[in-house]
């Protein structure tokens, strides 16, 4: 609510410094977008609103899986389209690059400080002993699934697991000195809760 005042008041003040920085249209959108998308992921990671444009992507956020990010990248992209309505093309386009640009800011504010990890998945027939040795050298725990081979139909086990980005390349080496034939999947994750992440280890 608080910002929803104070924004306006503090946009009126600002506007009264016209000092371009540049005249170029296409770096004027890019860095607007920028600038625009790191102000309103800090007032978003705060749990606040801007009381503008981003309160619809907000409340369709509690009801969908879909980022906040991109929800605004598509509540703002067809409010552009709008504007073919009263401009022309060119400064539509324009304010696209600047939608994108908005979008792009916002998601890495929102993800700034995240826990950087990796999700990696291994299919190896000495799937025990790996899981063994994450256990003791990395102290991450495992989970281990069935699967069956699409091409072979054969029976296979895969581990899951999940490491901090400095452990990354430690788990490859346990990897491949145990087999250097399984097949490795990786997957970057920024947002990890549970024991070793959000929280430390039992003892």
């Amino acid at each position: 609510m608080l910002s929803s005042f104070v924004y306006p008041i503090f946009l009126t003040l600002i506007s009264q410094f016209n000092i371009p920085l540049t005249i170029d249209p296409l770096l004027a959108s890019f860095y607007g977008g920028i600038i625009g998308g790191v102000g309103i992921g800090l007032v978003i990671r705060t749990g606040a609103s801007t009381g503008g444009m981003d309160v619809p992507p907000l409340i369709a956020h509690k009801y969908t899986n879909i980022s906040i990010a991109k929800l605004i990248l598509i509540t703002d992209f067809f409010t552009v389209l709008l504007g073919l309505l009263a401009y022309d093309l060119e400064a539509v386009l324009i304010g696209i690059i600047s939608v994108f640009t908005t979008s792009f800011a916002i998601d890495k504010v929102l993800l700034m400080g995240g826990q950087e990890s990796k999700s990696v998945q291994i299919i190896s027939e000495q799937y025990s002993i790996i899981s063994a040795r994450i256990h003791e050298k990395l102290e991450r725990g495992t989970t281990i699934t069935d699967a069956v081979g699409g091409y072979t139909n054969n029976a296979k086990k895969i581990i899951l697991v999940v490491v901090s980005q400095n452990q990354y390349p430690q788990l490859i080496d346990l990897i491949n000195e145990i087999d250097s034939k399984a097949f490795i999947i990786t997957t970057d994750t920024t947002d990890v809760h549970g024991e070793g992440f959000s929280y430390g280890y039992r003892v």
